[in-house]
């Protein structure tokens, strides 16, 4: 009687043994069994339910093959049993069919599996109790698509993707079209346009602990040059022109015009836009006069003139 190897079955002639057909017997046992678990090739048509590799000693098997292509059409997710504790790579293809597409998954008839979804292919190890991907970790990935249906994660590291298209630092500074975020005051996400708007948008300004909000500047710079921050301790909604030490002023446009602008020093000024300029107020308007008795009202014509009046206060 013959005897096997353990994992890939493989005759093991002893001394004596086989008399004038030794070679036919290698060749059969060994040669050709070797080839087909180095670089065999399996397409295997399952019925809808779990399926079990053939498995033979010293004979062409399905469970010796190196590369699986599962077919079939499948009404539910099934089962792809391998040879109880006997260790094996796989190159598995699910390539069944049926209903929006279900998953198999390669398993001892015990122990933990590795689902393969429809229509992926993937590299597995069975260690002889339980099947587990076998390769799980690689320092570079190039590749034209990445897909991904579960979640993506990973360390602190760097992640910098279309050359600062998307970036994000080790310490979670990200930048969109950005490739040093944290180059900006407080950079934990800056947000770079182009065109007309040419302009980072920074959120998270935190320069006042009770304040957050986005702030604006151009690429390249650090300074910024306006804000919209909420205040989170009273609820005051804060529009800035300019910060800190750098001016600024505001304007208000409509239809595409410009109908009113405040300057860096809070005065209001109508423009040529909007000329004559109007204000109605229904209700009561309230007017903080210049002292306890005097009241100042100027207005400027559309002559270019600044005619002002004094009233005086009973």
């Amino acid at each position: 009687m013959p005897n096997y190897s353990t994992n890939l079955r493989l005759t093991k002639p002893i001394t004596g043994e086989f008399p004038n057909t030794w070679g036919d017997q290698v060749n059969a046992g060994i040669t050709e069994l070797v080839d087909s678990a180095i670089a065999g090739y399996a397409s295997i048509a399952m019925t809808d339910a779990d399926y079990t590799l053939t498995f033979a000693n010293g004979a062409a098997d399905q469970a010796r093959t190196m590369m699986l292509n599962m077919t079939g059409t499948l009404t539910a997710n099934r089962n792809v049993i391998c040879p109880t504790g006997v260790t094996k790579l796989y190159f598995v293809k699910n390539a069944t069919t049926g209903g929006s597409g279900y998953a198999i998954t390669l398993k001892y008839p015990s122990g933990s599996g590795v689902s393969i979804p429809n229509g992926r292919s993937m590299v597995l190890m069975c260690d002889g109790t339980n099947v587990r991907e076998a390769v799980d970790f690689t320092t570079t990935i190039n590749a034209t698509n990445l897909a991904y249906t579960g979640t993506l994660t990973g360390g602190t590291g760097i992640v910098n993707l279309g050359s600062g298209q998307f970036y994000k630092d080790a310490s979670g500074n990200v930048g969109v079209g950005v490739p040093n975020p944290a180059a900006y005051p407080g950079g934990k996400m800056v947000v770079a346009a182009t065109g007309e708007v040419n302009s980072w948008v920074l959120s998270d300004l935190a320069s006042n602990t009770s304040l957050r909000g986005l702030a604006l500047g151009i690429i390249g710079s650090s300074q910024i040059l306006g804000a919209f921050r909420m205040n989170v301790d009273s609820g005051e909604l804060r529009v800035q022109a300019g910060y800190a030490t750098y001016g600024g002023f505001a304007t208000f446009y409509t239809n595409g015009l410009e109908r009113m602008r405040l300057d860096s020093s809070g005065n209001q000024i109508n423009t040529p836009s909007n000329t004559p300029p109007t204000l109605t107020v229904n209700g009561q308007m309230n007017l903080t006069p210049t002292s306890n008795t005097n009241m100042r009202i100027s207005y400027r014509g559309s002559d270019g003139v600044t005619r002002v009046a004094n009233i005086t206060l009973a």
